[in-house]
C-alpha cells in the first residue's frame, strides 16, 4: 500500500477566491481506491494481490499565514478517519494512526499547491495516506479563471515528498469547462468539470539502491464552488493510472484507480 482546494469579477464567470486564508472550513473526504496487483516486469511473478481499499476522512483546514511570494498556509488537520479493505462477504476494517496528525498546505489564492509540509506525519505504516495523496487536490484543484460555456487549460499539480528521503510530482493537464450555475442544497454554485492526462515523476534520494517513479494515467472530475464566494462546496473525481517502480534489478507495475467525493461540511 506504499504506493500506495469566489469573488465575482462578472457575472458569467467563476474566479477563484482571493481569500485563502480567512476562514476555517471542514471537509468529509471519501476515497475509493483500486490497487492492482504488484508485478515483476522481468519475471511476471505477482508480488502483491489486488486490493480495494476505502478511506473515509473529516479534515479542518484552518488559515495560519501569508508567505512573500503571495502564496497562503494552511494546517489541515486530521479530526476523523476510518480505513477498510473491501472484500465480497464483508469489508474489514484496517487500524490507522491518521486522528490527530496535522500538515500544512501551501497553495497560492486559486488553490494551485506549492508544497505540503509534515506529510511524514501522515505516509508510511499505518497510515496510508502516501497510497491516497490524491486526497490533497481533491480539497485544493486549483481551478482557473473561466466564463460561462467556455473552456480554459489549467495544470492541477501537488508535490509529495518525505523530508529528504524521496519526492514525487503530479501533474495532471487538464481541461476545464464552466457549465454555469446550479443548485447544491440552499446554495447557488458554480459547475465546473475537468479532464486530463495524469503523471507522476519521483525518486528517492539517499536509499542504496535507489528507486524511481514513473506514472502515466488520465482523470476527470466535477467541482462546485460557491457562486458569492468561490469556496469550494463539492469535488467528485475518477482518476487511474499505471505506476512503475524500478530498482536495482527489477521494475514493478501496478494499476491504481482512485474515485473520491468531498464534501464542504456545516
Amino acid at each position: 500500500m506504499r504506493w500506495l482546494w469566489l469573488v465575482l469579477m462578472g457575472c458569467r464567470a467563476h474566479t477563484p477566491t482571493v481569500n485563502a486564508t480567512d476562514v476555517s472550513v471542514r471537509y468529509r473526504a471519501q476515497l475509493l481506491g483500486d490497487f492492482g496487483p504488484v508485478v515483476s516486469e522481468a519475471s511476471g511473478e505477482t508480488i502483491q494481490g489486488a486490493l480495494q481499499v476505502r478511506v473515509d476522512l473529516r479534515l479542518r483546514v484552518e488559515p495560519t499565514r501569508k508567505f512573500r511570494d503571495g502564496s497562503y498556509g494552511r494546517l489541515i488537520y486530521v479530526d476523523g478517519a476510518s480505513l477498510e479493505r473491501v472484500n465480497e462477504s464483508e469489508d474489514v476494517p484496517v487500524a490507522n494512526d491518521l486522528v490527530g496528525r496535522t500538515v500544512e498546505l501551501r497553495t497560492f489564492s486559486d488553490g494551485e499547491i506549492l508544497d505540503i509540509s509534515w506529510i511524514e506525519k501522515l505516509a508510511g505504516q499505518g497510515r496510508y495516506l502516501d497510497a491516497f495523496e490524491v486526497i490533497f487536490p481533491a480539497i485544493s484543484p486549483s481551478a482557473p479563471t473561466i466564463s460561462e460555456g467556455e473552456t480554459v487549460k489549467q495544470r492541477i499539480i501537488w508535490p509529495f515528498r518525505n523530508a529528504n528521503e524521496m519526492r514525487w510530482d503530479n501533474t495532471i493537464d487538464a481541461v476545464w469547462s464552466n457549465h454555469g450555475t446550479v443548485q447544491v442544497g440552499e446554495v447557488d454554485a458554480w459547475k465546473l468539470s475537468y479532464e486530463g492526462a495524469w503523471g507522476t515523476e519521483g525518486k528517492t534520494r539517499r536509499s542504496v539502491p535507489s528507486q524511481e517513479w514513473r506514472a502515466r494515467g488520465e482523470s476527470k472530475g466535477t467541482v462546485h464552488y460557491e457562486r458569492k464566494t468561490s469556496d469550494l462546496i463539492e469535488h467528485h473525481l475518477e482518476w487511474h493510472r499505471l505506476v512503475s517502480v524500478e530498482g536495482a534489478g527489477d521494475t514493478l507495475n501496478q494499476e491504481q484507480r482512485f474515485e473520491g467525493h468531498v464534501e464542504r461540511l456545516p
